[in-house]
């Protein structure tokens, strides 16, 4: 049975995303097999499904593959859905996520009001606008400024792009935020040194005790902005977890 790297893009991604880390992983780890998924095609995992939903579903994608251990990195959207999965299961030494420029949720009342008018206004706009709209809006958003530009995928469509705001939103998490701490030998957290959005989001973890590293380089779009020192940290993360 292989031990398997599983990788999770981020809204609006596709699986050619982690290309140049799969590259760079699979010289110095052949011993992985990685796979890349769509989270827009693959079957059972796609927007028009809930989180606790997408969990199951990827939980028995996984039992099929009988995979010996599995590690998850998943980008942003892809990191939390990752986080969901992970701390729904049984506590096990072979499985382990790291989550990249990700959020494990959101728990605050008047943070979730908030979110829920973000996403209610995104989902609309992604509706009722064209692609060339909604991408000037998206990359006009705080979040990328200290990033290197990126197009929203060109061959979805734009209504499963819409379901991720009121499906997969970090206000819809499916754990409590202890839970995080039961699970922080199995969870790390990679944030870019300059995205300032994330970096209360970083600290908090910090303070809880969880593994939390730091790309100095790297804005919000780490595959993108720090792609060498990204697949350093993987690697390193398999290889001291070698079962």
């Amino acid at each position: 049975m292989p031990n398997a790297l599983v990788c999770l893009h981020g809204f609006a991604g596709a699986p050619g995303d982690f290309a140049p880390l799969i590259e760079r992983i699979q010289v110095r780890l052949p011993k992985y097999q990685v796979l890349s998924l769509d989270l827009y095609t693959q079957e059972s995992l796609t927007p028009d499904h809930s989180i606790a939903d997408w969990c199951a579903n990827f939980e028995s994608w996984l039992i099929q593959k009988s995979f010996e251990s599995v590690h998850v990195v998943g980008y942003s959207m892809g990191g939390r859905l990752a986080v969901n999965w992970l701390l729904t299961r049984p506590l096990t030494c072979h499985r382990k996520v790291m989550a990249l420029s990700a959020r494990p949720g959101i728990w605050e009342p008047e943070a979730v009001s908030s979110r829920l008018r973000f996403d209610q206004q995104w989902a609309e706009r992604f509706r009722e606008l064209d692609l060339t709209e909604l991408n000037r809006l998206w990359q006009e958003l705080p979040i990328f400024r200290q990033s290197r530009a990126k197009a929203l995928r060109a061959d979805v469509n734009l209504e499963l792009m819409a379901l991720c705001f009121e499906n997969w939103s970090p206000r819809l998490h499916t754990f409590e935020m202890h839970r995080l701490q039961a699970y922080q030998a199995n969870v790390s957290w990679v944030f870019g040194g300059q995205d300032t959005s994330y970096q209360e989001v970083a600290d908090r973890l910090s303070k809880m005790g969880a593994t939390v590293e730091n790309i100095e380089e790297g804005g919000h779009r780490l595959l993108l902005d720090a792609p060498d020192a990204l697949s350093d940290l993987i690697v390193k993360q398999l290889a001291g977890s070698e079962i």
